[in-house]
């Protein structure tokens, strides 16, 4: 099974015949689309079906930022949720996979406020985990992993967070003392009504930087950090 999560960037603009190709090229079996500014779930349905998935659903977020799922399997038991999240988070189940997918773009300026919206999806996962469920949960959780610590390290990416009062509110300590790994940690050993085991893991091997791109340059992403995962 292939899965794609992609962060087009406001509504992918002039971008998006270049968009639909790319995916197209990888033949996914599941997209997961973030920042669909001025989307309408008619105007998914159509792109969608460039890279022949008939199946798909957009959630409205708290922002301009929608997040939409297609997928060449259809989808049951859809769920939307806005409350106590910056974005949103969109659930879908795949039946024909027995797979729960869970794709949402965590807070970009506070690691206290990502660590709320972690506490929720715990909740909102919790009686999943209870039953054994398959869980995936993609998209930009703008957070830093601890297994990509040695690389921190290696860049003295601290120093250079340090010196920015945005970037220290988005990946520091409160006392600034260190990288917050509390996020991601949280994600990758999920307190659950079965105990506290580590029931979700990164499936992310490669230690390429997600941002920045080539397309902007972003004050927010002023260093070569991964912020994009499956987990």
């Amino acid at each position: 099974m292939k899965i794609i999560s992609y962060n087009i960037y406001c509504g992918g603009g002039s971008r998006i015949s270049g968009i639909n190709q790319f995916i197209y090229s990888h033949a996914p079996e599941i997209v997961v689309l973030l920042e669909l500014c001025e989307w309408t779930s008619q105007l998914l349905i159509q792109h969608a079906l460039v890279w022949n998935h008939e199946h798909t659903t957009l959630l409205e977020t708290n922002t301009r930022f929608k997040i939409g799922i297609t997928s060449k399997f259809p989808l049951g038991n859809i769920q939307k949720y806005t409350d106590r999240f910056h974005h949103g988070l969109l659930h879908v189940h795949i039946p024909s996979l027995d797979i729960h997918l869970m794709a949402t773009h965590l807070n970009p300026f506070s690691v206290e406020d990502r660590r709320k919206e972690v506490e929720e999806i715990q909740f909102i996962i919790s009686p999943l985990l209870a039953e054994n469920k398959n869980i995936i949960l993609a998209g930009d959780l703008n957070t830093l992993a601890e297994s990509d610590r040695q690389k921190h390290i290696d860049s003295d990416i601290l120093s250079n967070l340090k010196q920015n009062d945005k970037l220290s509110k988005k990946f520091l300590t409160n006392d600034r003392s260190a990288i917050d790994y509390s996020v991601f940690s949280s994600l990758t050993s999920v307190p659950s009504l079965i105990g506290n085991v580590p029931i979700l893991r990164d499936l992310a091997t490669d230690l390429t930087p997600s941002v920045p791109t080539l397309l902007r340059d972003d004050p927010m992403h002023a260093f070569p950090l991964r912020l994009d995962y499956f987990v």
